[in-house]
């Protein structure tokens, strides 16, 4: 009995410090490494990134590609070098519009989880008229009374591949007849036949890389814009991601798909298109109550800054079906052509 006692003495001596020794190691290594992640995710959520830049891909483009599968308006902000006193105008005023809300747990709940409702929808009171207008009386031409110029109105697509679930079995789609851009042509046919209002329609796809979408539907309405600079009316039409709860109402007792418009704020004369968008939302509360889902501001640019008539439109979402979505489209037409008409 001695003898084993004086061996498990030994063997106790012998290997109790080295296992004390071997779970020091491994808690310091653990700490360490939770410290250099937690550091290096704070430094790198913490920079401000500029929207809607026109960069090459950069540091940020792995995480920005990730959000974008969740977060509708977060694919197009990209990194920009500061711009110095000796730059160019265009990259002075593109480094001024960062996303400081990026990092913010709020921000992207808000922006992500659709049964909370639709986050910074604003349904305010149309902008006031400048003194003098409230009793000028209003010229409204019948249509088919003139001759306007071409391309009026531009439609196009800065996510051309957005499709609807129901119909093309996918969220996107290179078959055009079943997406968005199949809206924007029947939207501009019903424009000008019915309106007599001469629309261009653009079906350039832009989106086979997401995250840099708006960056390649620049050049795009640049062009445009040369070609029709009387251009009153620039829409860029798209569909939603949200549940269909949201983007779903009711025309003539069948489902209907709803509008929403979206307004960036990152970039001077924001205000110009946000009171369009809050006419032809106050337009749409005539013809249809409810099909309008209102508006929401976001801060970003969506190359609105290039036209001050710049409308950003959701119709529907990747929950509805392409009728549904057409149900909406002599609703939205009527609500278009009354706004340039009455006030433009």
């Amino acid at each position: 009995m001695a003898r084993q006692a004086f061996f498990r003495l030994r063997d106790r001596r012998r290997f109790r410090p080295q296992s004390r020794s071997t779970g020091k190691v491994l808690l310091l290594f653990l700490l360490a490494a939770v410290f250099v992640v937690a550091g290096a995710s704070f430094l790198y959520l913490q920079r401000a990134l500029p929207a809607m830049a026109q960069t090459a891909p950069n540091k940020h483009s792995f995480y920005l590609r990730s959000l974008n599968f969740v977060i509708p308006g977060i694919s197009e902000i990209s990194s920009l070098p500061a711009a110095n006193g000796t730059g160019a105008r265009e990259k002075q005023e593109l480094h001024k519009l960062s996303l400081p809300g990026l990092h913010d747990p709020k921000f992207l709940m808000l922006a992500q989880i659709p049964y909370l409702g639709d986050p910074d929808i604003t349904l305010q009171p149309l902008l006031t008229q400048p003194e003098g207008e409230a009793n000028k009386p209003r010229i409204i031409v019948p249509a088919g009374t003139e001759s306007p110029a071409a391309g009026q109105i531009i439609i196009y697509h800065t996510h051309t591949t957005e499709a609807f679930e129901p119909t093309a079995q996918a969220w996107f789609t290179e078959d055009l007849s079943l997406t968005v851009a199949q809206l924007g042509k029947e939207l501009a046919q019903i424009l000008e036949e019915k309106y007599g209002v001469p629309v261009v329609h653009d079906e350039t796809i832009h989106d086979r890389d997401r995250s840099r979408a708006y960056e390649r539907a620049r050049p795009t309405l640049k062009v445009l814009l040369e070609k029709y600079p009387q251009a009153k009316l620039v829409i860029d039409l798209h569909r939603d991601g949200i549940s269909k709860k949201i983007t779903t109402g009711t025309l003539d007792g069948q489902p209907a798909a709803r509008i929403l418009f979206v307004v960036g704020t990152r970039y001077d004369g924001y205000e110009e298109n946000l009171q369009k968008a809050q006419l032809l939302h106050s337009i749409l509360e005539e013809i249809a109550p409810g099909i309008s889902r209102g508006i929401r501001r976001r801060p970003l640019v969506y190359n609105q800054d290039c036209h001050q008539g710049s409308l950003l439109i959701e119709l529907g979402g990747h929950e509805n079906s392409l009728a549904e979505a057409r149900r909406t489209l002599p609703v939205l037409a009527e609500a278009i052509y009354r706004l340039y008409r009455e006030y433009l």
